[in-house]
C-alpha cells in the first residue's frame, strides 16, 4: 500500500511542487499526505491553488473516496475539462472550478446533491446539460457562452442565485422558470431586452443588467408581478427613468427601492454608489 500511495499520489505532486522556484510552493510528501488525509477525514477536497495541474485530480476519487466527498475545490490551475466521472460524486454539495482552463465540461451534470457550482473565469462555449435538482447558486460569469442550455433550467427548482456576467449571451428567457430565483446577475452580455417571461420570477429581489447595449426598457409585468423586486441595475443600457415612469408598475418599484435605500442609510450599512442604479432622475 505504501509502494501505491508513494507512486500514484505523493510522487505526482513533488514532481510538481519541485517544478516550482518560489519557495511557497514547495511543500514535503508529509503535507501532501496531510492534505489528502484531511480530506478523507472532512470530505474537504480542496486542490492547492496555481500548480499547473490540467486534469481533474483521480485522487479524489482514487483516494479519498467518491462518497466522501462534500466540497471539492480545484480552482485556479489549468484544467482543460471536467471528467464525466465527476457525477460519480453524489454526495458533493458544493463543485468550485472557477479561473482554469475548461473548454469540456461532461455531456450531463447529475450531481443529486449539489448546491452550488462555479465554473466562473474559463473558455467555456457551451453548458453540458444539468440534471441538479437542488443546486442553490449556479455562476458562470467570464466564459465564452453564446447560450444557455434551456431544458435544464426547468430542473433547477431551487435556484436561489444565477450569475453569467461577462459573456456574450443573447437570451436569458430560459432562467425565467426557476421560481425560486432571488439573484439574477447578467452583466455585460448581447442580450437584447429583458424577457417579459421574468414575471414569473416573484421571488426576485435582484436583477442586473448593466453593460447590455441594447437594452431599452422593462416589461410592466415585471414591475407589477416581481413584488420583492428591490434592486435593477441597468448601467450602460439604453434605459433611462424617464422612460420608465411610463411604465406601468414602476412607481411600486421606486418605492421599494427608496425604502431599501432609507434602511441601509438608517442602518450605517450604506456604501459608495451601493444603490446606484444607473438610471438619471430628474427631479
Amino acid at each position: 500500500m505504501e509502494a501505491w500511495w508513494t507512486a500514484n499520489v505523493v510522487q505526482p505532486f513533488e514532481e510538481l511542487l519541485h517544478s516550482y522556484n518560489t519557495s511557497s510552493n514547495r511543500q514535503s510528501a508529509d503535507a501532501v499526505k496531510k492534505r489528502i488525509k484531511l480530506a478523507q477525514t472532512t470530505g474537504l477536497c480542496n486542490l492547492e491553488r496555481n500548480l499547473n495541474w490540467t486534469r481533474f485530480p483521480d485522487f479524489i476519487f482514487d483516494v479519498v473516496g467518491a462518497n466522501k466527498c462534500k466540497v471539492v475545490d480545484v480552482s485556479e490551475n489549468q484544467l482543460e475539462e471536467i471528467p464525466e466521472k465527476v457525477n460519480l460524486l453524489q454526495k458533493c454539495t458544493k463543485l468550485i472550478v472557477a479561473n482554469n482552463m475548461l473548454l469540456r465540461l461532461p455531456d450531463s451534470l447529475h450531481m443529486k446533491s449539489l448546491k452550488v457550482l462555479n465554473l466562473s473565469r474559463n473558455r467555456l462555449r457551451k453548458l453540458c446539460a444539468l440534471d441538479l435538482p437542488n443546486l442553490v447558486e449556479l455562476i458562470v460569469d467570464n466564459n465564452e457562452l453564446t447560450e444557455l442550455p434551456e431544458s435544464s433550467f426547468g430542473t433547477m427548482k431551487k435556484l436561489e442565485i444565477f450569475s453569467c456576467s461577462e459573456n456574450r449571451i443573447r437570451d436569458v428567457t430560459c432562467v425565467s422558470v426557476c421560481a425560486s430565483l432571488t439573484d439574477a446577475r447578467c452583466e455585460r452580455n448581447q442580450i437584447e431586452k429583458i424577457p417579459d417571461e421574468f414575471a414569473f420570477l416573484r421571488k426576485l429581489r435582484r436583477l442586473r443588467m448593466d453593460g447590455n447595449e441594447n437594452i431599452r426598457t422593462v416589461p410592466s409585468d415585471v414591475f407589477k408581478h416581481c413584488e420583492g423586486l428591490e434592486e435593477l441595475s441597468l448601467k450602460d443600457t439604453k434605459v433611462t427613468a424617464e422612460d420608465l415612469r411610463e411604465v406601468e408598475g414602476w412607481e411600486s418599484y421606486e418605492l421599494r427601492r427608496q425604502k431599501k435605500v432609507e434602511k441601509k442609510i438608517d442602518g450605517n450599512v450604506m456604501l459608495l454608489n451601493g444603490m446606484d442604479d444607473g438610471l438619471e432622475r430628474k427631479m
